[in-house]
């Protein structure tokens, strides 16, 4: 059961660092847990060694992006792919710039509808459910998604509100 996960954000944006925090709190409640990246300075792009260990240790990666994607939310998600690893990131519908995944098949972008994020939910849970029919890309056994299913799900739900008491 996949119960590492590891949720980054733009350094930037508050409301991003704040839901990823409320996160762990409601997940870790359930045995899951959640890593951030340790980043020394917002300024800085680099990677930290630190964050690459995190990155290693997750089985999901989870990424928060209301807006443009910063250069160090972008280094660490390459770096989630140079380490193979399963990437959901959500961003806002209307706002919200992804990354260019290319062909890697373990990555996808969300877009959120805050009127229907119920369907954002679904649509997260459909992929994750289709990785473990893909080719083996890695040595371990793939994870159960579940429990990163629900933690998107917490997500999704703490966004909703931000954004119903923001009026979207």
């Amino acid at each position: 059961m996949a119960n590492k996960v590891f949720i980054t954000y733009n350094p930037e944006i508050e409301i991003e660092r704040l839901t990823a925090l409320r996160m762990d709190a409601m997940a870790s409640a359930f045995g899951v847990r959640i890593e951030f990246p340790l980043r020394y300075e917002v300024r800085t792009v680099a990677v930290s060694d630190q964050t690459v260990l995190r990155i290693k240790r997750a089985e999901i990666v989870i990424a928060l992006c209301l807006g443009n994607m910063s250069k160090q939310l972008e280094k660490e998600l390459l770096e989630a792919m140079k380490q193979k690893k399963t990437i959901v990131v959500l961003h806002e519908k209307k706002r919200g710039k992804t990354i260019d995944f290319g062909t890697y098949q373990y990555a996808r972008a969300f877009y959120i509808d805050f009127d229907n994020s119920e369907q954002t939910h679904s649509e997260i849970a459909q992929f994750l459910k289709n990785i473990v029919s893909l080719p083996v890309k890695r040595k371990e056994p793939e994870p159960d998604y579940a429990l990163p299913i629900a933690v998107v799900g917490i997500g999704l739900g703490l966004l909703t509100l931000w954004a119903l008491g923001k009026g979207k």
